[in-house]
């Protein structure tokens, strides 16, 4: 019996079936009140990936990823629709999709990139800001929110709506910028890109393969909290009804 040789072991819930007794001398799970599970523990691997690929997700009706460091923040049950390639997922009021940063997010240089499909109409929410995906180290410090990189949309003055790439550095306010452009894009699979660099002090943004907008002279955070957050901004924030596919991040800089 393994358990022997640990200072702590309960019996395994993953693969029991009676047809293993007595193979490799392994104990059956009988400890009172376990329910078993006959189903195998769910797992990806990606071989020769793309170089510079440091995280690749499929959304294929699942969430884990193809390649990238660490497990997925789930909470709640996920909803998955046909899209693009396979499946897209789309996070409800009531669940949750975040990945983590450490490893798969290099905010010195970067691209991330990611189908998305867009609703008839956008839930309503207070401040009209609907986000993609988010990534803060301070998501509760309204309204500065410093270590902030995130991609919404949200309506102007004249309530018209236009897309935002934000970022906000650790300086706060003075750094802070907001890459917007109006957002004409019919409801649908759409292919947004994001890309930028720290030293250059330069950000982009690519909407179906077309650069549509970039900005010079930005400060760039160093840190933008543990999670990527997808579908709302931090992990109790109103969702967007959107549904994303083929969530990939790159550690270098699209180039054009």
């Amino acid at each position: 019996d393994p358990c022997t040789d640990y200072a702590a072991c309960a019996p395994s819930r993953w693969l029991w079936d009676a047809s293993l007794v007595g193979e490799f001398d392994f104990t059956p799970p009988v400890a009172e009140g376990m329910e078993l599970e006959l189903e195998a523990p769910f797992g990806t691997f990606t071989i020769n990936p793309q170089p510079y690929l440091s995280f690749l997700a499929h959304m294929d009706s699942h969430p884990l990823q193809q390649r990238g460091q660490g497990n997925p923040t789930l909470a709640g049950t996920l909803d998955y629709v046909p899209a693009q390639n396979g499946d897209a997922v789309r996070v409800s009021a009531s669940s949750r999709l975040a990945y983590p940063t450490v490893g798969n997010l290099n905010l010195s240089s970067g691209t991330l990139a990611l189908w998305v499909s867009l609703p008839e109409e956008y839930p309503t929410v207070r401040r009209q800001r609907h986000y993609i995906f988010s990534a803060s180290a301070n998501p509760d410090a309204n309204p500065i929110y410093t270590g902030t990189l995130a991609l919404r949309r949200e309506l102007d003055g004249q309530n018209q709506p236009y897309w935002n790439f934000w970022t906000s550095p650790e300086s706060g306010v003075e750094g802070r910028n907001d890459l917007r452009i109006p957002d004409t894009l019919a409801a649908g699979m759409h292919h947004f890109v994001l890309t930028w660099d720290r030293e250059l002090r330069m950000k982009a943004l690519f909407i179906d393969g077309q650069l549509l907008a970039t900005a010079v002279g930005v400060e760039l955070a160093q840190d933008v909290g543990p999670l990527l957050e997808l579908g709302r901004f931090g992990p109790a924030g109103p969702v967007s009804n959107i549904a994303i596919d083929d969530l990939a991040i790159f550690e270098r800089t699209l180039e054009t």
